[in-house]
C-alpha cells in the first residue's frame, strides 16, 4: 500500500464541544500535549432568524479557543521539530538542586556499592555520581573515603560506555571538592 500523506496526521473534531471556557481550554491543551496538531471548527454567526446549528461555534467562542489553543502552544512547547531548548542558567540551577552520592563510610577499591553504602545530599559536583545514575552494585575502581563524593571516574558503571553520557555527567554541578558536603546539609536516606 502507498503511503499516505495523512498517515502521520491527527485530528480532532472539536466543534461539537460545547462546554464552558475553563473546560474547552483544557481539552484544547490535553488534545495539543498528546500531539494533535490539526483541529477543526465549524463557525457560524446568527443571520436573518436563522439559527445556528448545534454543531457549530460562534465567533466569540472561537476567539476563546483560539486563545486556548495559543496557550496550550506556549506551555507544551510546540511540535517536536521546535523543541523548546531550556537557557543554560535553568539547567545550571535545576543541576544544582540534584543530590550526589556520598560514602557513609570508608570502601576499598572492588567493593561492590549497596544502598547503606551511601547516602544523598546536595551539593552535586562536578563528576559525582547523582541520585540519577545511582544504582545497586557498581564496583569501585578506587578507593572513597567516608563522607567523600563518589565519582563517576572512580566507579564501573554502565554508564561509561556511552561517552556522551559520561561527558555530561564529568561537567554537570558544581566546581567544588570538599571531603564532606556542607555540615548545614542533612543527609537523605
Amino acid at each position: 500500500m502507498r503511503a499516505s500523506i495523512f498517515d502521520n496526521l491527527f485530528v480532532v473534531e472539536m466543534a461539537n464541544n460545547h462546554w464552558g471556557d475553563v473546560d474547552r481550554g483544557l481539552k484544547i491543551i490535553s488534545d495539543y500535549a498528546k500531539v494533535v496538531r490539526t483541529f477543526e471548527r465549524h463557525i457560524d454567526v446568527d443571520a436573518g432568524g436563522i439559527s445556528v446549528s448545534p454543531y457549530c461555534s460562534l465567533p466569540e467562542q472561537v476567539d476563546i479557543w483560539f486563545k486556548a489553543f495559543r496557550k496550550a502552544e506556549e506551555m507544551c512547547g510546540g511540535s517536536a521539530a521546535a523543541k523548546r531548548v531550556p537557557p543554560e542558567k535553568g539547567v545550571r540551577y535545576l543541576d544544582g538542586l540534584v543530590r550526589g552520592v556520598y560514602a557513609k563510610r570508608d570502601l576499598s577499591a572492588g567493593h561492590i556499592l549497596a544502598d547503606d553504602d551511601v547516602y544523598l545530599a546536595v551539593p552535586l559536583q562536578k563528576g559525582q555520581i547523582s541520585c540519577r545514575e545511582m544504582m545497586k552494585g557498581e564496583v569501585l575502581i578506587n578507593a572513597v573515603s567516608k563522607d567523600e563524593a563518589v565519582a563517576f571516574k572512580n566507579i564501573d558503571s554502565p554508564y561509561g560506555a556511552n561517552s556522551a553520557l559520561a561527558k555530561m555527567i564529568e561537567q554537570r554541578g558544581i566546581d567544588f571538592e570538599p571531603k564532606a558536603p556542607a555540615n548545614n546539609v542533612a543527609r537523605l536516606v
